[in-house]
């Protein structure tokens, strides 16, 4: 009895001294990591924040990345326009910034920099990734305003609007209201949505050697299968995903006055920003929104999707959710639609050209990120558009 208890206590003993000198191994190994105090975003006045500028190569969720000099994905450039250069800004969220494609050069702007330049050889290309995850349409409107149309682009090509249509599900996960249209408004002419409570601090942000292990865990995950890779991460909060996802929309419905005051706002702005970049002779060309779970899918293709990505399992199962969603997502389809022919624009209806098969799985990350697939395909798409425009 006394060897057993002898054995374990030496046994625990080992494995204290073991993790004791993994946690101080990780500890050294993060301390001397040159991306540890190199923050991903900035408070910027009037725009809540942006990216910070000069972000050396990480990886984070499913692709590496860095940031140039202006604070923007890809390549550097210089703040005038050299001469005989054709120079293209994209404008967008995180589907244009590249959220789920493996590094920079799978971008759909680098990619279309890359078939521009093969294509278009008596032209000097230049394409510039100016997408910002979680950008509203208002946000990129003061952004053109404020910094890129000082850059003299030739044309633009705006992608925005997943962050408005994604609003109404996703109030709940956000820490409040303050990150929607909603937050400029005070007293009764607020919707005032819950604030959510505050997240309890997660082991990994004490312990050097758990974000050691998920980090590898992350990267097993990766190379096993990429497809499944934000099904397996997401697994473990569906519950609660769901569950929020309900009360947001439950709450966000049941106020029509701010649905409509929502889509009223976006269409402004989008408005105001074609219009602007139209009046000082900019090429304005628009895009639609593919999606992973487009609203005329069938059932069988909605099943598929939750084997691959079961956090999403709310739009195949929850019809009251699906439909609504399906009929917002309409809606702002048209506005974009008919905001860019209102204001005489070039428009790219990428959606129409994705497939309504099975086979539109294998063309994203994410219900909305594209994955190397689907930016390929997408980066074709807006190039034969271009490709017309400069003929």
């Amino acid at each position: 009895m006394k060897k057993l208890f002898f054995f374990l206590f030496s046994l625990v003993l080992w494995f204290m001294a073991f993790a004791i000198i993994f946690e101080i191994s990780c500890r050294i190994y993060y301390s001397k990591d040159k991306h540890k105090n190199v923050e991903f975003t900035v408070k910027v006045p009037f725009l809540e924040y942006r990216t910070a500028a000069s972000v050396p190569e990480r990886e984070d969720q499913a692709t590496r990345y860095s940031l140039n000099s202006f604070g923007f994905r890809g390549k550097d450039f210089t703040r005038k326009k050299q001469e005989g250069v054709y120079r293209i800004i994209a404008i967008g969220d995180s589907c244009t910034f590249g959220v789920g494609v493996s590094d920079d050069a799978h971008t759909y702007t680098s990619l279309l920099e890359s078939k521009l330049k093969e294509r278009l050889r008596s032209r000097k290309i230049e394409v510039i990734n100016a997408g910002i995850p979680g950008y509203l349409c208002l946000q990129s409107l003061i952004s053109y305003v404020v910094e890129l149309a000082d850059y003299e682009p030739d044309m633009i090509i705006v992608s925005i609007g997943w962050n408005e249509l994604g609003r109404p599900f996703s109030l709940g996960l956000n820490d409040n209201i303050n990150f929607s249209y909603e937050g400029v408004f005070v007293g009764a002419n607020r919707l005032n949505y819950p604030v959510k409570k505050k997240e309890a601090v997660k082991l990994e942000d004490k312990l050097a050697s758990v974000r050691m292990i998920k980090k590898w865990h992350y990267k097993i995950l990766r190379w096993k299968n990429k497809k499944k890779l934000f099904s397996e991460e997401k697994k473990s909060s569906d519950v609660e995903v769901l569950s929020v996802v309900k009360e947001s929309y439950k709450y966000y419905a049941s106020n029509s006055f701010y649905m409509e005051r929502a889509n009223r706002i976006y269409e402004r702005c989008l408005d105001s920003l074609l219009a602007f970049a139209r009046g000082k002779g900019v090429k304005v060309l628009v895009l639609t929104l593919p999606q992973l779970v487009a609203p005329d899918m069938t059932e069988s293709y909605y099943k598929k999707v939750v084997e691959k990505f079961p956090s999403l399992g709310y739009f195949a199962f929850d019809k009251e959710i699906r439909e609504f969603r399906n009929a917002l997502y309409w809606k702002y389809d048209s506005i974009i639609k008919e905001t860019a022919k209102r204001n005489g624009c070039f428009l790219v209806d990428v959606v129409s050209y994705f497939p309504k098969d099975d086979s539109n799985i294998d063309l994203f990350y994410d219900h909305v990120h594209l994955n190397d697939k689907g930016s390929d395909l997408q980066a074709e798409l807006v190039c034969k558009e271009i490709q017309k425009i400069l003929k």
